[in-house]
């Protein structure tokens, strides 16, 4: 079963000849800021093209993949743009991200540079660095007339973006300048997009669903302004910066949405878009109330960013909120284990094809075979096996299921459990791993359950276990709470059990009897943050995180004990700090 949305329809990769046009009809019309600054159409314009001289003075040449590990900036974005000028293409390096993840990414894409805000001596030898503020101080003493911007080969390489992987190792979505464009144009019709909208960009650049936030505004003579990093975590202050900005869009994660919400945001949008993740059916109301159009968007990165599109006018009166339909020159099947469409109502693995459909991963051919296939009745064409679970339904929605194998989707970052598996049993002490979800299914939590290595008696405690991998993996995947077992549960089979795994967060924390709370402030700390984890009781020097918390709790905990102790307390104090010395001020 397929279904496509609109008329097929070419579409170029046209973003820098946009550009140009918005910047000799609108030179002063705003395209992107971040605060009190701002580049004008014209302004935007001229740096792209003085950076594109630079770069082409620095040895960037067409169709090479360069390394970019620097913060969202509109600097960075000029930058972005003229490799793209000069037909090079680009690999976001996350600053956040752990140095080994980062070095590891920069072998697998086979980088020879990388543009650095700072110097990087972790880098690879092999890595020529480039300072970002070099590049800008040279590029300032370039003098440059506006003119036209080149067309894009549609099957030019434009970014290359990693993913989690199964092997254990990172893997990388190679994706075209056709392929983005695509998202593109289809984004502007619909959900849409207009040269008044100004959007809040607040995704950081290594998930994809930034691609959308920072070019979707330049496409239509719009504005992009890219919120602050320490925004991003800080619900309050990224409510004042989407009224201080006069935002009329935002896309965000479910639990952007929900920690917005919970910090009091009442302001209103033209449109909310929201994916990533399964849409919460509880979240439609209170976004309803405050957006002109409500979207669920969904897709995978390898199909570039987003591929179905629904507007949403009321809560669902099922459990799901429909995926919706494909965008345009995107086709959609529903197909059962034999590779058959599966009939209108019956379950199946979601394949996607179509415009949107990526190159491949890069150096890795056997992967990219078993994920990107033959599309169905289309002669030449290919579509991705996504391994989500959907069905149609009688009425025609499109609704997810799921996943086929044990790969996990959480606050829209795509999870291979076998990849914190292995990193946990790397580690002195663990003998098996496995990493499921926990916690209620409203604010699900990674959880780790290993079995330790009883003949290594320096083995490291849980605690010690989630700060090594913080040193190795993003912060989205390290695990908020690591369980000791004795053993795995198994079937009968001898296949580990994943359904008979124990739920961590019905269990007593690790403290024992000395460290119960001590004194009247410890003890109603303890209270909250046992009722926020869903914990029976904490100890005096247990850490809020490493007890299976995360940011949108820890904003529960600040308003329960302002609330309830008359306390008020800095959300960041939570990261590093035992209840005990939060409760004393030592934080």
């Amino acid at each position: 079963m397929s279904r496509m949305l609109g008329r097929t329809r070419a579409v170029s990769p046209d973003l820098l000849e946009r550009i140009a046009s918005h910047a000799r009809q609108q030179p002063t019309r705003i395209a992107v800021s971040q605060g009190s600054y701002s580049l004008d159409y014209v302004t935007l314009w001229q740096r792209i093209e003085q950076m594109a001289h630079v770069l082409r003075v620095r040895g960037v040449q067409a169709g090479d993949l360069i390394g970019v590990h620097a913060a969202r900036t509109p600097e960075l974005l000029v930058v972005l743009l003229a490799l793209w000028r000069v037909e090079a293409a680009w690999v976001p390096l996350d600053p956040a991200f752990p140095q080994e993840r980062v070095r590891t990414m920069c072998a697998d894409a086979d980088l020879r540079l990388v543009i650095t805000a700072s110097p990087a001596a972790w880098l690879p030898e092999s890595v020529s660095q480039c300072a970002l503020a070099s590049l800008l101080t040279s590029a300032d003493a370039v003098q440059c007339d506006p003119g036209h911007g080149a067309p894009l080969a549609a099957d030019a390489l434009a970014y290359v973006m990693y993913t989690s992987g199964s092997t254990g190792r990172p893997k990388g979505v190679e994706v075209t300048h056709g392929a983005l464009a695509n998202l593109l144009h289809a984004m502007r019709d619909e959900p849409g997009l207009t040269a008044h909208d100004v959007l809040l960009a607040v995704t950081t650049l290594s998930f994809d669903i930034a691609m959308l936030e920072l070019w979707g505004p330049l496409l239509v003579g719009g504005r992009v302004e890219i919120a602050l990093e320490s925004e991003q975590m800080a619900p309050e202050r990224l409510a004042e910066r989407l009224a201080q900005c006069g935002a009329t869009v935002m896309q965000a994660t479910p639990v952007t949405w929900r920690m917005l919400l919970a910090s009091g945001w009442s302001g209103r949008l033209r449109s909310i878009w929201c994916g990533g993740e399964p849409f919460p059916p509880e979240l439609v109301a209170p976004l309803l109330e405050r957006a002109e159009q409500l979207w669920n968007l969904y897709g995978p990165t390898e199909t570039t960013v987003w591929s179905t599109v629904e507007r949403v006018s009321a809560a669902p009166r099922g459990a799901r909120v429909s995926i919706g339909v494909p965008i345009a020159n995107t086709r959609v099947y529903v197909m059962t284990g034999d590779g058959l469409p599966a009939p209108v109502g019956e379950a199946g693995e979601l394949w996607i094809a179509g415009d949107g459909v990526a190159r491949g991963y890069r150096h890795n051919p056997t992967l990219t075979a078993a994920a990107f296939v033959p599309e169905p009745r289309a002669e030449g064409g290919r579509a991705y096996r996504t391994g989500d679970l959907a069905r149609i339904a009688e009425d025609g929605a499109l609704e997810h299921l799921g996943r086929i194998d044990q790969q996990i989707k959480l606050h829209g970052y795509r999870i291979e459990p076998a990849e914190i598996e292995g990193a946990l049993v790397a580690l002195a002490g663990v003998r098996q791993a496995v990493v499921a979800l926990g916690g209620p299914a409203d604010d699900p939590r990674l959880v780790a359950y290993v079995v330790p290595d009883s003949a290594q008696p320096d083995r490291l405690s849980p605690s010690m276990l989630r700060r090594t991998l913080r040193s190795t993996m993003p912060v989205y995947m390290v695990p908020a709470m690591i369980v000791e077992l004795e053993q795995l549960p198994l079937t009968p089979n001898g296949k580990i059990d994943r359904r008979a795994l124990p739920d961590p967060f019905t269990r007593v924390s690790e403290a024992e009897a000395t460290q119960q709370p001590q004194n009247d402030r410890e003890r109603a700390l303890a209270r909250v943050w046992c009722d926020v984890l869903g914990l029976e009781r904490v100890g005096r020097h247990d850490n809020f995180f490493e007890l299976g918390g995360h940011s949108l709790l820890a904003l529960r905990v600040v308003e329960r004990v302002r609330r309830d102790v008359g306390i008020t307390l800095d959300v960041r104090v939570l990261f590093f700090h035992s209840l005990a010395q939060v409760a004393a001020g030592d934080a």
